[in-house]
């Protein structure tokens, strides 16, 4: 998915079909997707994406249309202005060529260089986390699943981490009950109904924080619970009972 010497047609081929977790490393080629529009076409027909792919999908696909179109394999220093001031922070060490702006890293850069994925794997820890905290929303949904917990800590402490991203996070199974904790532990992020229903519907979450959140879901959304055999069984059961007890209500 993110070899960029892979063919389009080899994507395009597996798109319609891959799990969810792969479908989100397609995506992350958004030069890709733009080369070849089958590949989105066939994603959208994926019966495994869930409601925020599917968003993303809606998204990308608003920026590749008409006045919106745009190319994501511009070169540190073509077509950007890439002059250093206070507020755009860079990494160095020579991992790039030249000074790379984080908010202007693409979703990949022109063949040679490599993706963010191949050049974050080559970052240091303290790099990473400079990445987590000053970098794009792409840079951060591949560091918050880092299996180094100050990196992906520090992703949860970015000034430009927005509401949506952290609903994104609280859905996540393959990142650690570490974060959902952190999550869970935040009245921010749990004022919005969102992540306190995705943090519930997470196997990956510590029970004793679902168990918590319950009684804060609606008695439709309990009753989903209630059904699903993909959380613990505790769960399942005190959503199944929340759910009687309010069967008189909304």
């Amino acid at each position: 998915m993110l070899n960029p010497a892979a063919p389009n047609e080899a994507i395009a081929a597996i798109a319609g079909h891959t799990s969810s977790d792969l479908a989100e490393a397609i995506l992350y080629n958004r030069q890709r997707l733009l080369d070849c529009p089958d590949i989105l076409y066939r994603l959208n027909s994926n019966p495994n994406l869930n409601d925020r792919l599917r968003a993303q999908i809606r998204e990308i696909e608003a920026e590749h249309s008409g006045a919106g179109k745009q190319s994501y394999s511009t070169r540190a220093g073509e077509s950007q202005d890439l002059a250093p001031n206070a507020e755009t922070p860079y990494v160095e060490g020579g991992l790039w060529d030249e000074k790379l702006a984080l908010d202007s890293i693409p979703s990949e850069l022109a063949a040679g260089e490599g993706t963010i994925f191949e050049r974050l794997a080559r970052m240091s820890v303290p790099q990473k986390i400079r990445c987590a905290l000053h970098g794009t929303r792409e840079v951060r949904a591949l560091l918050i699943r880092d299996p180094t917990k100050d990196v992906a800590r520090s992703v949860l402490k970015s000034p430009k981490l927005t509401e949506a991203e952290v609903v994104a996070f609280s859905a996540m199974r393959n990142i650690s009950d570490d974060i959902l904790r952190l999550i869970a532990g935040s009245k921010e992020w749990t004022a919005s109904y969102n992540v306190v229903f995705n943090l519930v519907k997470n196997p990956k979450t510590p029970v004793y924080i679902s168990q918590k959140m319950l009684a804060r879901l609606h008695r439709r959304d309990l009753v989903l619970l209630s059904n699903d055999r993909g959380i613990p069984e505790a769960i399942r059961r005190n959503a199944q009972r929340l759910a009687k007890q309010r069967s008189g209500g909304g």
